[in-house]
């Protein structure tokens, strides 16, 4: 399904971190929020562009990276210093990934990137 998606100086954008407009890349994947308009449009007040939220397994930790397995599907989940995070059994998200283990499963929200099929990630919650 399709949709024309009214951006304005409002709206906030979000691809792994707030961006701007000229970030959305032809293949991207978009979901908007915003007030279907008369015209047929969506005034859009938030743009979240690749989202994914995926439950996933652990398979390895490197320094910028994890491997992560969903059934069949290997992937490499991208770790950004400034901008991945962690929570523990619920607990407050911390920049702090060293509590990660292999084997432990893990719900993955982050930016899909279609150029390699894989996900820079925003958020790791270990251990539910």
């Amino acid at each position: 399904e399709q949709h024309l998606i009214q951006l304005t100086n409002a709206t906030s954008i979000w691809k792994l971190t707030n961006v701007t407009a000229e970030a959305i890349r032809p293949g991207d994947g978009l979901y908007a929020r915003g007030v279907d308009m008369p015209d047929g449009t969506i005034a859009a007040d938030a743009v979240w562009v690749n989202i994914v939220n995926i439950l996933t397994t652990i398979r390895g930790i490197a320094k910028d990276r994890l491997h992560l397995s969903q059934g069949d599907r290997a992937m490499t989940g991208f770790i950004h210093r400034d901008t991945t995070t962690a929570s523990y059994l619920g607990s407050a998200q911390t920049y702090d990934l060293s509590r990660l283990k292999i084997g432990q499963s893990a719900q993955i929200l982050g930016a899909w990137r279609p150029e390699d099929n894989n996900i820079d990630i925003a958020r790791v919650d270990a251990g539910h």
